[in-house]
């Protein structure tokens, strides 16, 4: 789901950490906060360092500041500090549309004058979770003239988009190459309330550094040169942090392992930063050794960075750490390797000192520590412990399902054995796990045979050789429903053959339903045979030639018929005689890597089949509709009602109005480019996507615009399938597992 980036709400947000703190010793004391805008320390200011020692600014210190007020849950983070330069926080922050956290290294100053400084120089050194559960932005937000102007310089983007899906005001403007801060290229953008600098993104959705240095004073003149902020601005505070804006309900750690923020640096002596200044590994005793990690040799003043020599000062042990310095100017890069050999289980310290001829710094240095746990024996973890199947008497074997072994000790787990307990019935379940080493996926898959209906227990124990828990088990239940099922391979064949379903899946059950096969223009060569108990559980196989047309071949779905003769209801009710259509839906469809073409989802008509209307929950291998049609409205927010979350979605228009009868297709949000997107299961508030249509004249004629949907529209039918344009040549089936409507007058 696409996250709405808020930014009005930023500046109220910060507002809310500006705290006046008196001064304090508690500078190397390790602080927690957890409060919404807890800060560290809780009383006073960090006394200054080397590390944070701007000549101008002064209260250094670090704001938890989340916000709230959003209704999301949950929003948990607490924040862990030793300084301003060394912090981190745990959060768990649920979807919202706004920035919901800024856990931030703050420092105000006096009013002084942009013109008055030769540079403020930031350095930084972040991990960030570069994760499809999180969504933030890393940088520096920069406030002037008494906090009449605010801008931000985000350095590492996760999950966002370029200036939040708008143009760029310049590009490509390039900054840096002296003070020690590598030449990078920056793009300007506006959101109607202030200025911000990104990195150029060449399209990505997650771009940017966690590790480098900027010139903050550089980025402000040009500004100020440029007309972008006034002349003769005053410098008032400077923030770095993240700005969190999701990590989609689960806990995410969010680390500044260094950071410093120097004044007006000498730009002819060459100074030491190192990034970071500290490192840890791990590694089991006699076994292979840890990853290096590196630490970054960065020119922090002016002048050339001689190359840089080290030397190694044990606290424990000996000879287990080695350090090679790379590059031919500064930043350098020294590789910081441990070698586990006959080490003892422990923890074991040192420290690498870091000299440069001619550096006024030096020697600096950054601390190792190397924690080698004791060999233990391997353990099995199971991940599901429980599995559950479905299917109907007669009918086809449900999808397969995986278990993963993993290795919750140390060593080696060995390859996985299985035995099967039936608790009922026999015969009817196989597991098969593959793997040359752990993680292994054990595949279990029912078969339906000559069961009859009844619910199948079974338990599978799990073996591995020299675990020290093992065996460990899964239990496993499969379900078959009683019910007939109705099989039909014509290119317009429907399910019942006469007559009409009436039950309970798709409400209100006194309108006619169907499932039908409806293959139209099909390929010289093809196959699809449809399979149905009900018009909520049914399922194809269908095979189509490859096909690059991208043309769809066929729509097999269930329906709702509104125009029936014989029903009980009066054929063709109006739209507004409804007050809630909500759909709900689970299906499985082939992967993305089976080259199957397909989107999923409903197909409606109007108006005596005058009117067509689609909504696609799941794309795949498909184009985002901005390829190939016209975008008439993007992001529109449905749901928060009646059980439906909300959602995002893009509204298209293939067509146009007067010419031809266009088809208006919401599309589940995604990204420009994405070719597989949506969800398999979910619900939608059909009735505010049709009121939205009905009487909007936002549509596309020849000349102008028109009502999507005429005001009084009247249903005609309601589709639920899968469209499908290819499956490469191979044989896939398409299942919907569940399909209800509730549909109130």
């Amino acid at each position: 789901m696409k996250q709405t980036h808020v930014r009005d709400f930023m500046s109220a947000l910060l507002a809310l950490t500006l705290f006046a703190l008196a001064s304090s010793s508690l500078a190397r004391s390790q602080c927690v906060t957890s409060s919404d805008t807890g800060s560290c320390p809780s009383s006073g200011a960090y006394a200054q360092s080397s590390s944070l020692s701007e000549s101008n600014g002064y209260n250094t210190y670090v704001d938890n500041d989340v916000t709230g007020g959003y209704d999301v849950s949950p929003v948990d983070q607490t924040l862990t500090a030793t300084n301003g330069s060394s912090w981190y926080v745990s959060a768990d922050i649920g979807t919202s549309t706004h920035q919901m956290s800024y856990p931030n290294t703050d420092q105000n100053y006096d009013g002084e004058a942009v013109s008055s400084f030769t540079n403020i120089v930031g350095t930084f050194n972040e991990t960030t979770p570069h994760n499809s559960d999180t969504e933030e932005e890393v940088g520096f937000f920069l406030y002037l003239n008494n906090y009449g102007n605010e801008i931000e310089i985000q350095h590492d983007m996760v999950n966002t988009s370029q200036c939040n899906d708008t143009t760029p005001v310049e590009t490509n403007v390039s900054f840096g190459g002296s003070y020690g801060v590598p030449t990078a290229s920056w793009d300007l953008c506006y959101n109607g309330s202030f200025y911000y600098w990104q990195p150029v993104s060449g399209g990505d959705s997650t771009w940017g550094t966690s590790s480098s240095s900027v010139e903050l004073i550089s980025m402000i003149k040009y500004l100020e040169n440029n007309g972008y902020l006034p002349s003769s601005s005053t410098m008032t505070e400077v923030s770095y942090g993240f700005m969190i804006y999701t990590t989609s309900s689960t806990q995410e750690t969010f680390t500044l392992n260094s950071y410093s923020l120097i004044n007006n640096a000498s730009s002819s002596s060459p100074t030491i930063a190192l990034s970071p200044t500290s490192l840890s590994f791990s590694a089991m005793e006699e076994g292979s050794n840890p990853s290096a990690q590196n630490v970054t040799v960065s020119n922090s003043g002016g002048g050339t960075l001689a190359s840089p020599t080290t030397q190694i000062t044990y606290s424990q042990g000996s000879g287990w750490l080695s350090v090679n310095c790379t590059g031919s100017s500064a930043p350098y890069t020294c590789s910081t390797q441990p070698t586990t050999g006959s080490l003892a289980a422990g923890t074991y310290n040192a420290t690498v000192q870091v000299s440069s001829s001619g550096a006024t710094n030096s020697p600096q240095s950054y601390t190792v520590a190397f924690t080698v746990n004791p060999e233990s024996s391997p353990a099995i973890s199971l991940s599901p412990t429980s599995l559950s199947f479905s299917a109907t008497v007669g009918g086809s074997n449900p999808a397969s399902q995986n278990v993963t072994v993993s290795n919750s000790g140390g060593g080696t787990l060995a390859s996985p054995t299985t035995s099967i307990t039936y608790n009922s019935g026999s015969g009817w379940l196989s597991v098969n796990c593959t793997g040359s080493s752990a993680p292994y996926t054990c595949s279990t898959q029912p078969t339906t045979g000559s069961l009859a209906a009844g619910t199948y227990n079974a338990t599978v124990n799990v073996s591995s050789s020299g675990a020290s828990n093992s065996p460990q088990s899964y239990t496993v239940a499969f379900t078959v429903s009683s019910g007939s099922v109705c099989e039909i391979t014509g290119a317009d064949s429907i399910c019942p053959s006469s007559g009409l379903y009436y039950d309970t899946s798709l409400s209100p059950t006194t309108w006619g339903q169907i499932t039908q096969n409806d293959v139209w223009n099909p390929p010289s060569t093809w196959s699809q045979t449809m399979y149905t108990t009900s018009p909520g559980d049914w399922y194809i196989e269908a095979n189509f030639p490859t096909d690059t047309s991208g043309a769809i071949h066929t729509y097999p779905s269930a329906a709702i018929q509104y125009y029936e003769d014989g029903q009980t209801n009066d054929p063709n009710p109006t739209l507004d005689s409804f007050s809630e259509i909500v759909g709900s839906f689970s299906e499985t469809a082939p992967s993305a890597s089976t080259g199957t073409v397909s989107d999923i989802g409903y197909d409606m008509w109007f108006n005596d089949w005058a009117s067509e209307v689609m909504i696609q929950h799941q794309n795949i291998n498909t184009d985002v509709c901005t390829d190939w049609t016209t975008v008439i409205a993007t992001d529109v927010q449905f749901g928060g009602s009646n059980g439906v979350p909300v959602g995002y979605w893009n509204l298209c228009q293939n067509g146009t109005f007067g010419s031809s009868n266009p088809e208006l297709i919401w599309q589940y949000y995604a990204p420009s480019g994405s070719k597989t997107f949506g969800e398999s299961s979910g619900s939608v508030d059909i009735y505010s996507m049709l009121k939205y249509l009905e009487g909007n004249d936002i549509c596309k004629t020849a000349s102008g615009t028109t009502d999507c949907l005429p005001a009084g529209s009247t249903l005609t039918q309601f589709g639920y399938g899968f469209e499908i344009s290819t499956t490469d040549g191979t044989t896939q089936q398409f299942t919907v597992n569940s399909l209800t409507q509730t549909a109130v007058q």
